[in-house]
């Protein structure tokens, strides 16, 4: 699914509305009250001293969420929960809004090789002793798996897996971010073995949306095997 840059929800920009839907494909709802502190806290009208846990929204933000609620549920991005008491959940055409991207479509043949680049450096991965973290299984889905001939983005599912060590887990972590020759802070040191696989599967390529394996069940999403590891 694409979606326009340029469209609005409600007044508020297209990616806002598309973070809501991500914020809730894991089965999770939002009530109006929710939905306004929600968008207080991380939508266009963010307040430089607002935090949501102690500013009561005024009447004019509340009416300003249940506006937006509206429309998620008029264009069929939400729907009421099946417990009702005015929360609202992804509906199926909400999984696809959370997946859709806002970047130029690149040609399938593109995507195939930035795709074959993303295996290799999974294969690396797991040819380095030194590194926390295997890359057990990768899921390719949404529209690659398609015919689509160009995509906006393509979807990926990772299953990284701990590799055994000896001694103290967070410990093997700190060195690893002391090995970087970077100035990592607590408490990114502790976990910054996942941190450092993620960011050398990524190589900054904006194209390549990264899910965990188990957000494919709250996507409800049809998905293909591109990589596995071997037995070690």
């Amino acid at each position: 699914m694409r979606i326009n840059r340029n469209d609005t929800v409600a007044g508020h920009p297209i990616k806002l509305a598309r973070d809501m839907a991500k914020e809730l494909v894991d089965g999770s709802s939002m009530n109006v009250t929710h939905v306004t502190r929600w968008i207080l806290s991380k939508g266009a009208e963010r307040l430089p001293t607002y935090d949501p846990r102690y500013k009561r929204p005024t009447k004019a933000d509340t009416a300003k969420g249940q506006a937006f609620l509206d429309e998620m549920v008029a264009r069929g991005w939400l729907v009421e929960h099946q417990d009702g008491d005015g929360h609202y959940e992804c509906s199926e055409k909400g999984y696809s809004l959370a997946l859709a991207s806002l970047l130029k479509p690149i040609p399938r043949t593109k995507a195939d090789k930035i795709l074959a680049d993303f295996v290799e450096r999974a294969r690396a991965i797991n040819a380095n002793p030194d590194l926390l973290y295997w890359v057990k299984e990768l899921r390719a889905f949404g529209s690659y798996i398609t015919k689509s001939p160009d995509l906006g983005d393509i979807d990926i599912a990772w299953d990284l897996q701990r590799r055994p060590i000896e001694g103290d887990w967070l410990e093997a972590n700190k060195r690893r971010a002391d090995a970087s020759g970077k100035k990592i802070v607590w408490p990114h040191t502790l976990y910054y073995g996942l941190t450092e696989v993620q960011f050398l599967l990524k190589s900054r390529n904006p194209y390549l949306s990264f899910h965990n394996v188990n957000e494919l069940k709250g996507l409800k999403a049809e998905s293909r095997v591109i990589y596995e590891m071997s037995a070690v």
